[in-house]
């Protein structure tokens, strides 16, 4: 829902400063796509902008959430608005969900190469001892997971928070290295605001 309300105020914003407002359409000459791809960026940046001025977090963190937009332009943008301002509950929200997802996608694929007689191991899985779909699927989510937990740790560091809470979240980084994680371990990162 956030992000029609999103899009309803970029479509008017758009409208309200006589920039192009349509989509793109495949017939559209290339400078008019480029035309409405600008004025886009340039109307979706003004309206997270104002979001975030009047604070309207939940539902940035909604948009960031529902994957409307890339990491980079919208989520990321939001955690470094939220480091800034101190934000950690904010924070925590914002980049906990996926973390978790992840996790939880790599421990069913790691239960669904089990299953089908793979043998897990980091050395295996590292060295590319495995050739399975599986493995390959464990590699890629076990990267990215690590990736998400990463920054999500620089954000921690810079945000200067608690040292219980930047240890658990150190502990799961750990714990996805290894292949050692389990569904009980993100009873610790399912903040909410």
């Amino acid at each position: 829902m956030s992000y029609t309300k999103f899009s309803k105020e970029l479509t008017k914003w758009l409208k309200d400063e006589g920039l192009p407002s349509g989509g793109i359409h495949y017939e559209d000459a290339e400078d008019v796509k480029q035309a409405k791809r600008a004025a886009w960026e340039l109307g979706r940046g003004h309206i997270f902008k104002q979001w975030l001025e009047d604070k309207r977090y939940k539902e940035l963190i909604s948009c960031a959430h529902g994957g409307w937009y890339s990491e980079d332009k919208f989520l990321e943008l939001l955690a470094v608005y939220f480091v800034k301002e101190q934000e950690l509950l904010c924070l925590q929200f914002l980049c906990e969900r996926g973390i978790r997802f992840y996790i939880e996608d790599l421990l069913f694929m790691i239960k669904h190469a089990k299953e089908n007689g793979d043998e897990i191991s980091v050395g295996a899985i590292c060295n590319g001892g495995m050739k399975s779909y599986s493995a390959s699927k464990i590699v890629e989510l076990r990267k990215e997971t690590l990736d998400k937990l990463n920054r999500y740790i620089t954000y921690l560091e810079e945000i200067k928070i608690a040292c219980d809470y930047l240890e658990t979240v150190n502990t799961i980084k750990e714990k996805v290295v290894d292949l050692s994680i389990r569904k009980s371990d993100l009873k610790n990162i399912k903040n909410k605001l």
